[in-house]
């Protein structure tokens, strides 16, 4: 029988990360990635199973699940980390811009990315209250790995066609061109419309189902990346990737009396998700990212809560994969293990479904995470390397203010990669390294490292932008070290003359 015992989920990412290490170790080569049909294989015959991967670091979420709102507990730098290490660690390539462009194959600019977020439970441009809903810092880490690959962010689409998308996550988005769609086209977001003028985007099903509208968000985009929260359902008992789609179609209540596990019509035979997932506009996913930075234990419009199988606190958890069926298997075993009895078996009949409709791999519950069907990836980052932005910068002529952008895990002897961009075309910058943040006022703008031990001087392209690769020290000594960075661009159109970037910290951490 099923040990069903819940695991300490935050040991069992350590013990599992570091067998897999050592297992890795002994494997003489590298197995060949290939995208094929929206699943990774391993051409190399290595493991050809779907590859999930879950990143978990315990300081990505702080809330104490009653003081002020959950979101100002969230570690941006610390998010963007962690989601980077999970798709090189998804696709096998060496970097985070590497592995978007092999998930948005054939990109060009232009082309569109339509990202499904949940605000299931925001009903207003002004909510504000502590009830589950999507997080912007996971947006804004998904949009700057995809601005590293080449992807204008004015091509990224973020929606709920059939609810609000609120101010406190818009105006807390870190690229300015991203576009929010919503039910209502209010608060400095579009409305999505459903016109059904697509080739594709009216669904019919097999059921005595009204015909579902597709929102034309998701039927104007090329790609789909899908971003559900893990929670349970107070009808279907778990709501995932699949369920996530309900803010896709136009009236999702036509398909409630098949997906509640107790009305008449439900049966494990048949669900409506299976069959709208199998449909073009659907099939556009590349990959879904699996919110369990808190997740949702009581039901889908419930408040965050302690999970006793990571010692009390939040999940702090984001799951990867290009199969959605192994990444709802994998959410449905987090929840699984924390409460054994609040699971109906039933719930999960439409990952069996989705599997025999050829949609991916199913894999029932196993003990302690030990799956045979799923190349499942735990990664524990406690100790990681980061970068923090912090501070002002002074705009240019050209009205826009130079920023950062940062790739790499900072690490003994990583190298990893800074650019400064929106400075002034064809000029230069000043880059200023200290040890420490500073906010010191300058007739030129403020000075934001101190103290001085390095600047240098690197030309911009015609586009305002330069590349700084940086190697790191190597030894163990280097764990801990922290260095500040900001760039000053001559400017003669600026009062003073120059213009600046904020400030960048890097914390050099260990190497995962």
């Amino acid at each position: 029988m099923l040990d069903r015992t819940p695991p300490p989920l935050d040991a069992l990412f350590s013990s599992l990360a570091l067998s897999r290490r050592a297992f890795l170790g002994t494997v003489a080569g590298g197995a060949v990635l290939a995208l094929t049909g929206g699943r990774t294989l391993h051409a190399a015959g290595l493991d050809a199973r779907p590859r999930v991967v879950a990143v978990h670091h315990a300081g990505a979420v702080t809330w104490d699940f009653q003081t002020g709102w959950y979101g100002d507990r969230v570690d941006q730098p610390l998010v963007d980390t962690m989601l980077d290490r999970a798709l090189v660690e998804l696709t096998g390539l060496g970097n985070v811009g590497a592995a978007w462009r092999s998930l948005l194959a054939g990109y060009t600019p232009g082309k569109k990315i339509a990202v499904k977020v949940n605000f299931n439970n925001c009903w207003s441009c002004a909510d504000a209250d502590n009830i589950i809903d999507a997080l912007v810092e996971i947006v804004n880490a998904v949009v700057r790995g995809m601005t590293t690959a080449g992807v204008l962010d004015s091509d990224v689409w973020i929606y709920d066609s059939v609810r609000y998308v609120p101010d406190r996550f818009v105006k807390r988005l870190r690229q300015p061109g991203v576009v929010c769609w919503s039910k209502t086209g209010t608060c400095n977001t579009r409305k999505a419309l459903f016109t059904a003028t697509r080739p594709g985007s009216r669904v019919a099903f097999s059921r005595p189902i009204p015909d579902q509208l597709v929102t034309d968000v998701l039927a104007d985009a090329d790609y789909l990346v899908n971003l559900p929260i893990t929670k349970r359902h107070s009808l279907a008992g778990l709501t995932l990737g699949y369920k996530n789609h309900f803010g896709t179609i136009h009236n999702c209540g036509d398909l409630h009396d098949y997906i509640r596990l107790d009305s008449s019509v439900f049966s494990t035979q048949y669900n409506p998700m299976v069959e709208y997932m199998g449909t073009v506009h659907f099939r556009k996913t590349v990959l879904t990212i699996a919110d369990c930075l808190y997740g949702c234990l009581p039901h889908q419009s419930g408040t965050p809560q302690p999970w006793r199988t990571f010692s009390n606190r939040s999940p702090a958890t984001l799951l990867v994969a290009t199969d959605p069926v192994a990444i709802d298997c994998v959410q449905r075993d987090l929840l699984v293990y924390e409460a054994p009895s609040a699971t109906d078996a039933k719930a999960e009949a439409y990952l069996q479904l989705a599997a025999q409709a050829g949609q991916g791999v199913y894999e029932a519950t196993p003990a302690q995470f030990n799956y045979q069907l799923i190349d499942y990836r735990p990664l524990e980052l406690a100790g990681a390397g980061w970068f923090r932005p912090y501070g002002t910068g002074k705009p240019g002529a050209n009205q826009k203010t130079p920023t950062w952008r940062h790739t790499g895990v900072p690490a003994p002897g990583a190298t990893v990669l800074l650019e400064i961009l929106d400075g002034r075309p064809g000029s230069t910058a000043l880059v200023l390294v200290g040890h420490k943040e500073a906010a010191i006022p300058h007739p030129l703008g403020q000075l934001l490292v101190t103290p001085l031990v390095l600047f240098f001087e690197v030309p911009l392209d015609a586009a305002g932008a330069a590349r700084i690769p940086i190697a790191l020290p190597t030894g163990a000594g280097a764990v801990g070290t922290e260095f500040t960075a900001q760039a000053a661009i001559v400017d003669p159109g600026v009062a003073g003359g120059l213009s600046h970037t904020g400030g960048l910290r890097m914390h050099i951490g260990t190497r995962v």
